[in-house]
């Protein structure tokens, strides 16, 4: 016997309506709201398990997404819509190394991007496909690498991330940002360390005594009146060098990638091209010094073929006993023992010298657009961080207005 089920009433209640299941290209559109964005989304296939295979759009109003259906819907009449890709996060950032990156920065720059890339996100979460990415997932994986890098690592993991994301929403892979809202730890910045001037004598009178090398003297008096990188000063060739005009121009770099010191036909930017003028004590030190490599020679020759030695000059200014530039990783080593050596703080670095310049130049009150000519900055931000002045060049401003009061002193007593 079959039983009807009756309302409150006594009726038959009418049957519910049966939900229509939407057909293939039909779309929907909605309000998503976790992202509070409008969403449309379209069915178009099914995947091997015969489950349905759909694209979706976002945008802030309504009718941005009714177009943005419209198009993927004419796009599945035409035959042209593409599947979305279940390309993974590893292969995008392969991608973007080899099609964008490389192509565009110093290989020392690609090399610690893909480092960082290689040894920090591929073995976690490397074959998630982009698609697929979320905003837990990565905070959780951020997270955990503030826990165990340094902040400096972790900028650059983000930064890879970031734009292999950007690029991802640029192709319609995905159509919003995982990485949206996922808090920035600050990384404190490394405060500017400036050299006084009896550090910076001591540091000279240390490497004249210590090394009875000239060129390891002379490396050091001219990064105090140049401000070169150290990527710079180490591959400089006499050819680079204007002795008339008192100019010097940056043609190559030496760097280490992956461990091994490179050659390079480049610079770090095209601002790095232009040559800078030279004080005349600096040009005066690099000539004297070719002269007492000589005397060195003469003084440790023994054979004849020794002798033959003596007359060959190398194309380095500062080469190493091969002749060719010294190794990069062998300077910072030199370095490291001339500061401890001179009882100099033992954090300083070969890069504060080029800090030590820029600060220098600002207590001598040279105007900014120079010191960004000088230190070829690629834009004026970086040339900023050197607003301040160190303490000797505050203690020449403070004199220079001492004499001054002095002066409007006695003349106001004169009257």
């Amino acid at each position: 016997m079959t039983t009807t089920s009756t309302d409150i009433n006594g009726t038959n209640p009418k049957p519910a309506p049966k939900k229509r299941r939407r057909g293939k290209g039909e779309g929907t559109i909605y309000k998503h709201e976790p992202s509070g964005l409008w969403a449309a989304q379209i069915t178009i296939g099914e995947d091997a398990a015969g489950k349905p295979i759909k694209r979706t759009v976002y945008g802030k109003k309504q009718g941005d997404v009714k177009i943005k259906l419209q198009l993927l819907q004419e796009k599945m009449r035409r035959g042209t819509l593409e599947k979305p890709s279940n390309i993974t996060l590893e292969q995008s950032i392969t991608q973007w190394l080899e099609n964008d990156i490389k192509t565009k920065v110093g290989s020392g720059t690609y090399y610690k991007y893909e480092t960082n890339a290689r040894v920090h996100i591929y073995p976690e979460i490397g074959q998630t496909e982009i698609q697929k990415l979320t905003r837990p997932l990565l905070s959780e994986f951020i997270s955990k690498k503030e826990s165990q890098l340094a902040p400096a690592t972790v900028k650059i993991i983000r930064s890879i991330i970031n734009r292999v994301v950007d690029n991802a929403i640029e192709d319609e892979i995905i159509f919003k940002d995982p990485m949206r809202k996922i808090a920035v730890k600050k990384i404190p910045k490394r405060p500017i360390r400036v050299m006084t001037e009896i550090e910076m004598s001591s540091l000279l009178s240390t490497a004249l005594e210590w090394n009875r090398n000239p060129i390891v003297y002379s490396i050091l008096f001219t990064e105090f009146g140049t401000g070169l990188r150290r990527s710079e000063i180490l591959p400089l060739r006499w050819e680079d060098i204007n002795f008339e005009n008192k100019t010097l121009s940056i043609r190559q770099t030496y760097v280490m990638v992956k461990g091994m010191p490179v050659l390079k036909d480049e610079t770090k930017n095209e601002t790095s091209k232009e040559p800078i003028a030279v004080p005349e004590s600096v040009l005066k030190v690099i000539q004297e010094q070719e002269i007492k490599i000589k005397e060195n020679k003469k003084k440790k020759a023994k054979k004849k073929t020794d002798q033959d030695k003596i007359e060959q000059k190398s194309i380095y200014v500062f080469p190493a006993k091969d002749g060719g530039p010294i190794n990069p990783n062998s300077f910072r080593r030199t370095f490291k023992r001339l500061i401890k050596e001179a009882g100099l703080d033992e954090s300083i670095r070969f890069h504060d010298m080029r800090h030590n310049y820029a600060s220098q130049l600002v207590a001598l009150n040279v105007h900014q657009t120079l010191i960004q000519a000088q230190m070829r900055h690629g834009d004026a931000k970086s040339t900023s961080i050197y607003s301040h002045t160190n303490m000797d060049g505050q203690h020449h401003a403070a004199q220079i207005l001492d004499n001054q009061l002095k002066e409007i002193e006695a003349n106001a007593n004169e009257k």
